[in-house]
């Protein structure tokens, strides 16, 4: 079912486009999540016991000054031709979630696809009426333009040939087993790591050990550990040596590092345009 899906969504990648500014779309989302507040407060106190946050929801709508979409350069000539480069869309995204993640991290990520013009499949962690309310909101808004495919919600497995790039959530070791060839990119978001160099905050240790924070402890090769063995979304350093906070900032490869804060002060989602996007290099013969 979901291969003839992506059939339907390849044809429609190939209709005549509009290039509808991004900006309206995103503005457009912004009032109608507002004007279906009380729906979405409702599925969200059924899904967690809390009102829907409209007005987190309509700030991650907004244009990101990163987004690299469309020409890079200007055409020129050379020996061959002319040469033009270009950043475009990786196609079809699938989104697997394979462990707790926000809905404001869902957003985040249709957020970015819609954005870099990639067509979104979601395979979610757990069913979510706020998820599948938001999507319907949103899909009503992108069928008012060719420009864009609506976000597809299913339950079967991504890890299909059909699927150009796939972003998985989830533990990194099953990450590095996947049977999936295509390009893939792994977000550790929600997933901490909190590097003692020195105890300093004995209550940020106790927090660390009661919120499934992992923490490592100063020895050698500590850096490749976290690097290796950790989810690269945010690691934090407790330490009151200057040195050992450089070099720590410099080694370690997480998408957020903090000093001296609890890691789990970040819950915004690690996924930026130019992941989705590839440089496309055309030369025209002359």
């Amino acid at each position: 079912m979901l291969k003839k899906t992506i059939v339907k969504l390849r044809q429609n990648l190939l209709r005549p486009k509009e290039e509808y500014p991004i900006e309206n779309i995103f503005k457009t989302i912004k009032i109608v999540l507002a004007q279906n507040k009380n729906i979405l407060n409702k599925c969200s106190q059924h899904d967690c016991g809390r009102d829907f946050d409209v007005a987190s929801a309509q700030e991650i709508f907004t244009p990101s000054a990163l987004n690299n979409y469309g020409n890079t350069s200007s055409p020129f000539i050379n020996e061959y031709g002319r040469v033009s480069e270009n950043m475009v869309p990786f196609g079809i995204v699938g989104l697997q979630v394979e462990g707790k993640m926000s809905l404001n991290n869902y957003l985040e990520i249709i957020k970015v696809c819609l954005e870099t013009r990639n067509t979104l499949i979601i395979k979610p962690f757990t069913q979510s009426k706020t998820l599948e309310v938001a999507i319907n909101l949103i899909n009503n808004i992108l069928k008012q333009t060719v420009d864009f495919n609506e976000i597809v919600l299913t339950e079967e497995s991504l890890l299909i040939d059909e699927i150009d790039l796939l972003i998985f959530v989830g533990e990194k070791t099953k990450f590095k087993n996947l049977n999936f060839k295509n390009d893939k990119i792994f977000l550790g978001v929600g997933q901490y790591e909190l590097y003692v160099d020195e105890v300093i905050d004995e209550k940020m240790i106790d927090f660390a050990k009661n919120n499934g924070i992992k923490i490592y402890k100063r020895k050698e090769g500590v850096y490749d550990e976290i690097n290796e063995n950790g989810a690269n979304y945010c690691t934090a350093i407790m330490s009151g040596n200057k040195e050992r906070i450089r070099e720590f900032i410099t080694n370690i490869k997480s998408s957020y590092v903090l000093v001296n804060m609890s890691p789990a002060l970040v819950d915004n989602v690690n996924l930026f345009p130019e992941q989705l996007l590839k440089r496309k290099t055309t030369i025209i013969f002359e």
